[in-house]
C-alpha cells in the first residue's frame, strides 16, 4: 500500500504533466485543477477568503489597501486580521472610529472596489513586494 507521501508525489506528477501537455498543446487550463470565482462573485470580496490566498501565496504575508478621498488605509494579515491605521500618524485605528466605520469588514472590499487605488502585497519572509491598481489584478494573482 502506497503511503500519502507517494500518493500526494504521484498526484502532483500527473498534474504537472498534464500541464505540460496542454501547454504544448496550447489548450487552456482545465477548470477543474485551478482555483475559480466564477461560481459566486462574493467569495472573491469575502475578507476570509482572500485571507485563505494570501495564506497560500505567503504564510507570513499581508496587504495593504490604499483607497481614494480616505486618509485610513486597510491592512488585511495573513492570519486573518483585519487592521485600519490612519496614513499620517500611521497609527492603529479602531474600526468604529475609522473612516471605514460604516463598512461591513467582510464586504469592505467589495462596497470600496471603484475607489480602490492601490493594493501592496509583502512578505517578510522572502522581502518579496507586489503592488496592483485594480483589485481584479490582486485577484487573478491570489488565484494563479
Amino acid at each position: 500500500m502506497k503511503s500519502l507521501i507517494e500518493t500526494n508525489y504521484a498526484l502532483n506528477e500527473i498534474i504537472a504533466i498534464y500541464k505540460l501537455v496542454q501547454k504544448k498543446l496550447g489548450v487552456k487550463e482545465n477548470k477543474n485543477l485551478s482555483r475559480t470565482y466564477e461560481n459566486t462573485n462574493e467569495d472573491k470580496y469575502d475578507s476570509k477568503n482572500i485571507t485563505k490566498l494570501l495564506t497560500e501565496k505567503y504564510p507570513h504575508g499581508k496587504a495593504f489597501f490604499y483607497f481614494k478621498n480616505k486618509n485610513d488605509y486597510i491592512i488585511l494579515y495573513s492570519n486573518g486580521q483585519l487592521n485600519v491605521r490612519g496614513r499620517e500618524e500611521d497609527i492603529f485605528t479602531g474600526w468604529g472610529r475609522s473612516e471605514f466605520c460604516s463598512f461591513n469588514p467582510r464586504s469592505v472590499f467589495k462596497e470600496l472596489e471603484k475607489e480602490l487605488i492601490k493594493i501592496n502585497v509583502t512578505a517578510p519572509t522572502r522581502g518579496a513586494t507586489h503592488s496592483f491598481n485594480c483589485y481584479s489584478d490582486f485577484i487573478n494573482w491570489l488565484t494563479k
